[in-house]
């Protein structure tokens, strides 16, 4: 069992690192002890209060420990308007002001202030409302302290080589907890006031090997848009989450991320009247039980009060959640003759209602107090927000008795909100003030309610202006005539890889930046997200994109210049494209194979894709008089169709047919619970099998005239596709990296002396290749706004291009006979381009003047 340290003598740990400051200098817990031993002589004999103006700089942790070593009650601030609104209710006898981490020791500034009387239990005091500047402090003992850092130590296990880093406010609870808990180890700290979104934060974790991270619901929205969380520093750990409630969703999103990295995620539940954490989650059980805060942190108790007072004992059943043990607050303090007070209650109520499983699990299920009473009625503000929760709206409510404010993503219509929340509650909307933007939020990342009400005071019945361009409307364009609620998502809305790029494209211009999973986010989501920056943006300023949007457009521009041209041989587009398909058919089918509409693709498939496939076979065969059979059964690639103006579009034949076999595969149940349970291992499964398929159709049965388009020859890239979109950590990446580099080797090797094979020539492999690396290890791209625009628009319209490049190529060389490839292959694209927006046009005009009705989830995705 680990040893901890007394807070008061950290000097047992002797050489070992403790603190690594802003300027990178290490201190040494020995260096520590004497900081401290000279800091104190400064003090003075008498005991008295002092404040503590607190950064996140090795002055505080040192005039901290002083103050505990020393026996002298500090009043732990932020400074600025709130320490002052403090100091004046609590008049300090000793002040430590925010300085430098190069003014050690610090300046102790002796004030005029009288003395007051101290209770001889008394060390700390906190303040629960953030910024806010409350008089109303948390009166915390040397022992509280010391048992919370222990405890929490004791579940973390933390030792001699654990090292975090401060992500949050050291005078916040929870901050001041990673400090404590890892100073009792013997542990060491990375001092910084960096953000967790900043590239210093990246930068300072890898370079002094931080092992845990902590976090509120807000730091790890910012370190998933930052990509923070999918590419963890290597050396931590262990993920932190505490100060609110992290929805189930993202729980389970931020432990699988964590797990498939080698980390564990600890969800936390605490008040700073508990000195910190009351409450933990195993990670082991993060994945099934999302929802839960867990047991009771070691030393601690949990039990559940009914309404007289008395312990519910049945599971299953709801009740105020009361806490007790060693790290319970002596009670609160509303001015400084308070101060004298000693332990005034050994139980904590904690307000918040509870249930109990039957594993011993605990959730939290609402909260007793946060009302508000207006025109006679008790208004939960709690409830309110679950209200909007309901309709997938992440709102915030604050109130007094005069009103209530509530803060909505933006993108929503402010008056209209407040007349539908004024109806569901029987309120007057005179009484209800509904503001639109980014929510006010504490350092600690909680919502400031206190600024809202006071913005709502001041607004009266004005909301803040909307922004021009708005996520609904952006959906709205991409899906005319669909009745869009806040619950769509891209995928819900029947999105598919060509609308992808129109979609993704669109959001990175209103939110100035792409969210990761966004395709799964609903519109109510997106629009809450916080602009990532401000301001014009000039066509040579740099913008984003995914780096499959860039191959998409290359692999389309191959496809052209292949068929226009006999002296310029890039081969492969079609290749590529086939991974694109299998990397998008998981982003957008797997949720449909899996369930019970699996034959949703396949049908959305043939009515997008195949039926104008049709209208162009027909309008040729009424043409020519020639009616190919073959082709309009969608086997014409196995004939080959050669020297028709129709053969190249056996691409969409193929995977036509690839799709057919992948509905049948997923109509198994083995099949879909395998792909549902473990999607890697069923992902690489696939791979490995089609990959096996097409070797050994290439040794035992080869097909030279017809290998580079039939089924069991190229299913293999689509799975590499498929696998593609399901690897997230770097071993993933690194074996498909390796199988494909393999894979191109074998068929390369297997097909030399075949004059119809795939991947015979050297650009084939590398446009292979070159692509699955960049679609692994290059997620993300940036280029001028305007070359951007251009491989958008080209991307956009893959299957245009597709569709129209052949009859260009046709008219030019065997009509008119031109042969100049770049005017070919700029009218291919013109046309292309052209033609999606003809398509657009007229459904726009189409689902304004005739009523559209689609299934509500009817996604397909294909890349032509």
């Amino acid at each position: 069992m680990t040893d901890y340290a007394d807070l008061r003598d950290l000097s047992r740990f002797g050489s070992r690192i403790a603190l690594i400051g802003a300027d990178g200098r290490e201190w040494s817990y020995a260096e520590l002890a004497q900081a401290v031993e000279n800091t104190a002589r400064a003090l003075g004999p008498d005991r008295m209060l002092m404040m503590l103006e607190a950064k996140n700089d090795v002055r505080t942790v040192i005039s901290l420990l002083t103050a505990l070593k020393a026996g002298y009650p500090v009043m732990l601030t932020g400074g600025g308007a709130a320490g002052a609104s403090i100091a004046s209710t609590y008049p300090p006898g000793l002040a430590i002001r925010a300085g430098t981490d190069d003014v050690l020791p610090p300046s102790v500034e002796h004030t005029q202030a009288a003395p007051v009387a101290l209770h001889d239990d008394l060390a700390l005091m906190l303040s629960t409302s953030g910024s806010t500047g409350s008089p109303k402090l948390v009166r915390l003992s040397l022992s509280s302290l010391q048992a919370n850092a222990v405890s929490i130590a004791t579940y973390l296990e933390l030792g001699a080589g654990s090292r975090a880093i401060t992500s949050l406010p050291l005078h916040y609870s929870y901050g001041l907890s990673v400090i404590t808990s890892h100073l009792v180890a013997g542990g060491s700290i990375v001092l910084t006031d960096a953000s967790v979104a900043d590239a210093a934060f990246r930068s300072l974790c890898e370079r002094y090997e931080v092992t845990g991270v902590a976090g509120v619901p807000y730091s790890y929205e910012l370190m998933e848009q930052s990509g923070f969380l999918d590419r963890l520093p290597p050396s931590i750990d262990t993920l932190t989450q505490a100060g609110g409630r992290l929805g189930p969703e993202k729980v389970q999103s931020v432990a699988a991320r964590a797990r498939d990295q080698g980390a564990k995620l600890f969800v936390m539940y605490g008040q700073t009247e508990a000195t910190a954490r009351m409450a933990y989650l195993p990670p082991e059980l993060a994945l099934q039980n999302p929802d839960a805060i867990g047991r009771a942190i070691p030393g601690g108790e949990f039990r559940l009060a009914d309404g007289s007072g008395g312990t519910i004992e049945r599971a299953g059943e709801a009740g105020e959640l009361v806490y007790s043990g060693p790290n319970v607050m002596l009670g609160y303090a509303q001015g400084p003759q308070d101060l004298a007070r000693g332990r005034e209650i050994e139980e904590l109520h904690t307000g918040d209602i509870a249930m109990r499983d039957e594993a011993g699990l605990y959730r939290i299920v609402g909260r007793m107090s946060r009302f508000v009473k207006l025109f006679g009625l008790r208004i939960g503000l709690d409830d309110v927000e679950a209200l909007y929760r309901d309709r997938g709206i992440e709102a915030v409510a604050a109130g007094d008795d005069r009103m209530l404010a509530m803060v909505l993503p933006a993108g929503h219509d402010a008056d209209a909100e407040r007349a539908w929340l004024a109806s569901r509650l029987k309120l007057p909307e005179t009484a209800i003030h509904v503001a639109t933007g980014e929510i006010p939020r504490l350092p600690t990342g909680k919502p400031n309610y206190g600024t809202i009400i006071a913005a709502a005071s001041e607004r009266a019945d004005q909301s803040e202006p909307q922004d021009n361009r708005t996520v609904r409307e952006l959906f709205a364009d991409i899906f005319p005539g669909r009745s869009l609620s806040g619950d769509d998502t891209f995928v819900s809305l029947g999105g598919d890889s060509l609308t992808y790029v129109q979609a993704s494209i669109g959001l990175e211009e209103i939110l100035r930046q792409l969210p990761l999973e966004w395709q799964d986010k609903t519109i109510d989501e997106l629009s809450a997200l916080p602009r990532a920056g401000q301001g014009t943006r000039s066509w040579w300023t740099p913008r984003t994109f995914g780096s499959d949007i860039l191959v998409r457009a290359a692999a389309i521009l191959a496809v052209v210049i292949n068929h226009a041209s006999d002296t310029w041989l890039v081969g492969g587009g079609a290749n590529v494209l086939l991974v694109l398909f299998g990397l998008n058919f998981l982003r957008y089918q797997g949720a449909h194979l899996t369930g019970l509409d699996r034959l949703v693709p396949l049908r959305n498939y043939l009515l997008r894709i195949i039926l104008p496939y049709y209208a162009l076979l027909i309008a040729y065969s009424v043409g020519t008089g020639q009616y190919d059979w073959p082709a309009f059964f969608l086997v014409s690639n196995f004939t080959g169709r050669f020297g028709n103006l129709m053969e190249p579009y056996w691409f969409l034949e193929l995977v036509a047919q690839c799709l057919l076999i992948l509905t049948v595969l997923f109509c198994l149940r083995p099949v879909r619970t395998l792909a549902a349970r473990s999607p890697w291992t069923f992902g690489l499964g696939f791979f490995v099998v089609a990959s096996a398929v097409g070797l050994v159709s290439q040794i035992a049965f080869p097909r030279p005239d017809l290998a580079f388009r039939l089924p069991e020859f190229l299913f293999w890239f689509i799975a590499f596709g498929w696998c593609v979109g399901l690897a997230k950590d770097r071993t993933q990446k690194t074996i498909l990296s390796v199988l494909a580099i393999a894979m191109a080797i074998a068929i390369a090797t297997i097909s030399q002396g075949q004059s119809g094979a795939y991947l015979k020539m050297p650009q084939q492999i590398v446009w292979f290749v070159g692509s699955a690396l960049i679609l692994l290890w290059l997620p993300r791209l940036a280029l001028p706004g305007i070359a951007r625009r251009v491989v958008t628009e080209i991307a956009g319209a893959v299957f245009q291009i597709y569709l129209a490049h052949n009859i260009v190529v046709h008219m030019f060389l065997f009509v008119w006979h031109y042969d100049n490839l770049a005017v070919i292959l700029l009218l291919s694209v013109l046309a292309g381009v052209a033609l999606r927006y003809a398509q657009a046009f007229t459904a726009s005009l189409y689902s304004r003047y005739v009523p559209l009705v689609l299934p509500s989830r009817s996604a397909v995705a294909i890349d032509t």
